[in-house]
């Protein structure tokens, strides 16, 4: 017993070494060389996991639960882990079997029931998600952890109340559930009222939610470093820039804030016969955190080239490259495109410029009233700790478009600017101008994006499976009358607010 044990303790050890220094890719390679060793201790596994789905690498964490789970097949939260890795790998039907493992031996199980729920609505699959977990939330007592999904299956299915409901209950009972499911459900609850045109009770819950979220974020020290930004990527900086291209698909980075509009334009483009969607890859992030030994602050942000020598930027391109590829391969079209629909590296184009200058950069811009109201109302992980803070999120906006106006006047790549209004008001005209710049023919498909089988792994995932809609404009109007503190971070005179 003492040898493995020893032997998981100091790679631990090593592990944690890595990461401290800001060598997370080393340590996913020496993950995946212990892996690769056949390793069947079962604390050594659970620690590649976890170390794996820290530096964002799910499809391999999910390989590591899987061996796991065939040694110890009894235990459900193996099956559970293993079915959260899948869904972030974008294995869908691997979740929904490692839910049905979990409901095997309990069949009432209600993370296993809402894991199973989850890959389902991922995969379209509404009304069979929907009859599957109904009994389960209408029945009195009702587990909170399958509330939030059954809320946003109602939501789908056009049944609000049937949601609210069972959410409305259960918050009101006492109980001793972990604060990430009761900002979960109080989220879901607030857009669930939103659907019913309830806006005072949504505006109520809404702001408990963000309230309990308990983000931290300090647009002080954020707009210093943009400023400092601003002033460290300059013509000189960039002229003297070291650059490699060592891929061979040609990457389209989807940017701008969340909730602009992004996975639209990318459902859009994933429909082409030449394209591969990637959703939110993080490596330009992970990047950007190695680059700065982990201290690139929240959101991580490269706030100068200084540090981009030319072996590092050889490196960083293969990475980059090597993610893209991956995409590629797992797609059995001709493609040539891959896009990254990460919205954050619009923080990082003086970074993409340097690995993959080839690059096509499609900005999206949602009118900023619109797109914060419908960041207010999500439930983000990651790094959007801005995004539960009105004023917040309205200095956080302000402050990115100066960065991203400024790098586009001094880097050197293509970037075109993607009004959300527009393209929902023109899709054939927007689309066909997409298309030509990124260098790809017309494809009617691309217009017919709602009847794709690519999964939208992101909270934009119901919106893209139907026909286009014009709803989402004006989205900020049932709430002018709370919007005082995000109008005076946007600049934005209160009497604009009275327009109705």
């Amino acid at each position: 017993m003492e040898g493995p044990q020893i032997e998981a303790e100091a790679l631990a050890i090593e592990l944690a070494d890595l990461l401290d220094a800001g060598r997370g890719f080393r340590a996913v390679a020496r993950c995946r060389e212990v892996f690769a060793s056949g390793v069947e201790d079962h604390r050594i596994l659970r620690l590649l996991a976890s170390t794996l789905m820290e530096e964002c690498e799910p499809a391999d964490a999910a390989l590591a639960l899987a061996r796991l789970a065939q040694l110890a097949p009894s235990d459900a939260q193996t099956w559970i882990d293993l079915s959260e890795a899948r869904q972030r790998a974008g294995d869908l039907t691997g979740a929904e079997a490692a839910a049905d493992a979990v409901l095997a031996s309990d069949p009432q199980h209600p993370i296993g029931a809402a894991l199973r729920a989850e890959a389902l609505y991922l995969q379209g699959r509404y009304r069979e998600a929907f009859e599957f977990l109904a009994p389960m939330a209408r029945a009195p007592g009702a587990h909170l952890a399958i509330l939030p999904i059954f809320g946003r299956l109602c939501k789908v299915e056009k049944k609000p109340w049937q949601g609210i409901s069972p959410l409305e209950q259960a918050l009101a009972a006492p109980h001793d559930a972990p604060r990430i499911a009761l900002v979960e459900a109080n989220f879901v609850l607030a857009d669930l009222y939103n659907s019913a045109r309830r806006y005072e009770q949504a505006w109520e819950v809404v702001t408990r939610a963000n309230a309990l979220k308990g983000a931290e974020f300090d647009p002080e020290a954020f707009e210093s470093r943009i400023d400092a930004a601003i002033a460290a990527w300059n013509p000189s900086s960039v002229c003297e820039l070291p650059e490699a291209d060592a891929g061979a698909v040609q990457p389209i980075l989807i940017v701008g804030m969340p909730r602009s509009g992004t996975t639209l334009v990318e459902q859009i483009l994933a429909n082409h016969p030449r394209v591969a969607g990637g959703g939110e890859l993080a490596t330009i992030t992970r990047l950007v955190i190695n680059l700065s030994r982990g201290h690139a602050g929240q959101p991580p942000l490269l706030e100068g080239p200084d540090a981009l020598t030319p072996e590092w930027v050889q490196l960083a391109s293969r990475r980059y490259a090597d993610a893209l590829a991956a995409v590629a391969e797992a797609d059995p079209g001709e493609i040539t495109r891959v896009t990254d629909k990460m919205p954050i590296n619009a923080l990082h184009l003086g970074l993409v410029q340097a690995i993959a200058p080839r690059s096509k950069v499609l900005w999206v811009r949602r009118n900023a009233l619109d797109t914060s109201i419908s960041c207010y109302f999500q439930n983000f992980g990651g790094a959007n700790s801005y995004a539960y803070d009105l004023e917040h999120l309205g200095r956080f906006h302000r402050a990115l478009e100066r960065l991203v106006l400024h790098l586009e006047d001094v880097l050197r790549l293509d970037i075109l600017h993607v009004p959300y209004e527009s393209l929902v008001g023109d899709l054939p005209g927007w689309t066909r101008r997409i298309l030509d710049f990124v260098g790809l023919p017309w494809e009617e498909s691309c217009l017919r994006f709602h009847e794709s089988t690519n999964a939208a792994l992101t909270l934009s995932n119901a919106q893209v499976r139907v026909p286009l809609f014009t709803s989402s404009i004006g989205r900020w109007k049932p709430y002018a009358q709370y919007l005082e503190p995000l109008a005076d971070a946007l600049h934005i005179p209160h009497d604009q607010l009275s327009d109705l």
